[in-house]
């Protein structure tokens, strides 16, 4: 492995990774300049600072067959050139699918709330999910049924009077989205290069569940809770190290001065200070919720269970007791469902009868994890820095 693609995967930046953001992020224009040339758009109006404004959306998907084709018709490379590539060997994606939903806004809502960076991806698989494997097609190996959503952003001038400098501007915007959720799936191909049975079950992944199962309307202040233990993850850490390094490259910036006002200025660098700055005792202290109001009836099914279902919280700490046992309960109940399936899945311990008791020690318990993962964070992001400085300055004096 050559030192400069070692320093990239050291630092959470997979060089693998970039020829496929390039290729995708190539083939999300071809389908955002299809969607235009259909013109079959679907409107609505939106107030927007006491003014109202139309809003224009529409999508498209690919199968993995067709977004293959387009991109060695874009390579003019056969598809049995294409997986001899070096691309293809380190990172075998084969067949992708991808759908792209395109937001065409007004110009004053597109530069007044910055929609440029606002855009959206999720990166998942097709069919059951313990299917989903590394697999041989004769003797090559690929790693097939990954599927990426974009949600993209255009203002209406991109639609009227297209230019070089409207494409541009969004091929740069779809990389560091794409470089996130293409990291996802190599570091999952990866693990399981490395012998990982399945995909997307280990105690990462169970969290990672958490965040998403168990928001509620009433609980703000664990929402947010959720959140940062979804930020907190591995895999979601090194997906930002990537984004920024995409985001850094393309920004033209190339002073340690720029590079890092450019940093504390990104979406990254606020999530790496939720980490940084949780405090378990002020989260407890400030924690906001609200208490579910009286009901006869659901007292009465109380009384008749014999005491089966629990009274609702009277006060904070229960209400916050509550919410940790529901967590304990859902974390053993997906573990059991999962092994039932016969998934070979890291087992996950109850949560010790001291934090269930003492909510203090839950968090403080996660608090120390968040702040180790937030150094961690920080260390990488600052590399980064060194190594989009270097790779600029590099590419300056061989011109």
């Amino acid at each position: 492995m050559k030192k400069k693609q070692l320093i990239n995967e050291i630092m959470g930046v997979p060089k693998a990774v970039n020829d496929w953001v390039n290729y995708l992020a190539s083939v999300t224009l071809l389908l955002v300049d299809e969607i235009i040339a259909d013109d079959e758009w679907e409107a609505r109006t939106v107030e927007y600072k006491g003014e109202d404004y139309g809003m224009y959306q529409q999508g498209v998907s690919l199968s993995g067959k067709e977004v293959m084709k387009l991109i060695t018709s874009m390579k003019d490379e056969s598809l049995e050139e294409f997986i001899k590539s070096d691309t293809f060997q380190q990172f075998p994606l084969y067949n992708p699918e991808l759908t792209v939903e395109l937001t065409v806004f007004p110009e004053e809502i597109y530069e007044g709330e910055n929609m440029s960076k606002r855009m959206e991806a999720s990166q998942g698989y097709t069919g059951d999910i313990s299917d989903v494997k590394i697999r041989k097609l004769g003797k090559v190996t690929i790693f097939s049924r990954n599927s990426f959503n974009l949600r993209v952003n255009i203002p209406y001038g991109y639609i009227q009077n297209k230019t070089s400098k409207h494409e541009k501007d969004l091929f740069n915007s779809l990389i560091p989205t794409l470089g996130h959720e293409l990291t996802h799936s190599y570091q999952t191909f990866k693990q399981m290069e490395g012998g990982k049975p399945n995909v997307g079950f280990g105690r990462e992944t169970m969290l990672n569940m958490m965040s998403q199962k168990m928001k509620y309307g009433d609980t703000p202040s664990w929402n947010y809770f959720l959140h940062v233990i979804y930020l907190h993850l591995s895999f979601e850490l090194n997906a930002r190290v990537t984004e920024l390094y995409y985001s850094l490259k393309r920004s033209g910036v190339n002073t340690k001065e720029g590079a890092l006002k450019f940093l504390t200025n990104s979406e990254v660098w606020k999530d790496y200070k939720m980490l940084k700055d949780f405090d378990a005792e002020k989260f407890i202290e400030e924690f906001e919720y609200e208490l579910q109001p009286e009901d006869p009836i659901a007292e009465l099914i109380r009384t008749m269970s014999g005491g089966k279902i629990p009274k609702p919280p009277k006060d904070k700490k229960e209400v916050i007791v509550s919410l940790i046992d529901k967590w304990n309960n859902l974390i053993q109940q997906g573990q059991e469902q999962l092994r039932s399936f016969g998934l070979d899945i890291p087992y996950m311990t109850e949560v010790p009868k001291k934090a269930k008791e003492n909510p203090i020690e839950f968090f403080k318990f996660f608090e120390k994890r968040f702040h180790k993962k937030a150094e961690k964070l920080r260390r990488k992001l600052t590399k980064v820095i060194s190594l989009v400085l270097e790779e600029t300055n590099t590419s300056k004096s061989s011109s």
